[in-house]
């Protein structure tokens, strides 16, 4: 996503519709959520999006030669994207026995793999394609277990607290991202990263912050003071979140610009795949779950 565009239509549209995908999906897990009542609807839901866009990932490293362990790496980063972060040792217990089980596996599947080609004697080295492998499950499997620590937050009557805070966390990072691209295209002039994304600004990114400031602070007037922050601390939260989605496109850009590929995936035609949707999020999640927890001592 880029802070400035050809006079095209498309990027405009483009940019808006990449919103209100994942506003539309995240609505339909809400929903999953209401309907099961119980966190059920929630694991179906961001469990698939996790597998689908991990897939993606995968898919891109292949066009750029490398050979990951898609299957491997998929069930990994799912386990491990719906496993919350603990944030102490008392806290591990029965919330991470799936990712102990999917570690595990891994180790087997690893072992198993260097066996083989020891015996087959092959003369392709593995590390490359188990680190990659390994580097899809941490880039969308451990970012995305913090929209499962957001969703966690808070459970039965007062599931609706976290789902608030999801859909704030959202608002934040995406609407810095349609502001920076609209900002950047009427006022931009100085390249904000050209090697990585030559359409960026700096002056679209300042917009941008500025913008995820903004909603930030609407949310402070918006949701009960037990959910979020006053607004001093408000404004600091959607700061920081704001930065964080940016560095998560900026990711994304990079990562397809190694992998030659245009975009994630051609799910959604003209408009690219589920991590191209889901790029800033994952960076924004995990800052703004602890930020919220830090700033609310």
């Amino acid at each position: 996503m880029d802070s400035v565009a050809s006079h095209s239509p498309e990027p405009d549209v483009k940019r808006i519709f990449s919103a209100l995908t994942l506003s539309a999906i995240l609505i339909a897990i809400m929903v999953l959520d209401h309907l099961f009542g119980s966190t059920l609807g929630f694991y179906l839901g961001w469990g698939l999006l996790i597998a689908m866009a991990l897939t993606e990932f995968y898919s891109m490293a292949v066009k750029g030669g490398f050979a990951p362990y898609i299957a491997v790496g998929t069930v990994l980063g799912v386990a491990v994207a719906l496993a919350p972060i603990p944030e102490g040792i008392t806290q591990l217990g029965h919330r991470t026995a799936g990712l102990v089980g999917a570690v595990a596996a891994l180790g087997v599947a690893m072992f198993w793999d260097l066996k083989r080609r020891k015996e087959m004697r092959t003369a392709r080295a593995p590390a490359m394609d188990w680190g990659m492998t390994l580097a899809g499950v941490c880039w969308i499997g451990l970012l995305g277990a913090y929209l499962t620590n957001v969703r966690m937050l808070y459970h039965g009557r007062q599931m609706w607290k976290a789902e608030l805070l999801m859909v704030l966390f959202l608002l934040i990072a995406k609407s810095g991202d349609i502001a920076a691209y609209f900002a950047g295209r009427r006022f931009g002039r100085n390249k904000l990263a050209p090697s990585i994304s030559p359409k960026k600004t700096r002056e679209g990114s300042a917009a941008g912050l500025v913008t995820s400031v903004a909603v930030a602070g609407i949310g402070s007037f918006l949701l009960p003071s037990d959910v979020f922050l006053p607004i001093g601390r408000a404004l600091l939260l959607g700061l920081g979140v704001g930065i964080a989605a940016q560095a998560g496109d900026l990711a994304e850009s990079w990562y397809k610009r190694k992998m030659k590929a245009k975009d994630s995936s051609e799910l959604l035609p003209h408009y690219g795949g589920i991590l191209d949707v889901l790029d800033a999020v994952l960076f924004a999640m995990p800052t703004g779950y602890y930020l919220l927890l830090l700033l609310k001592t």
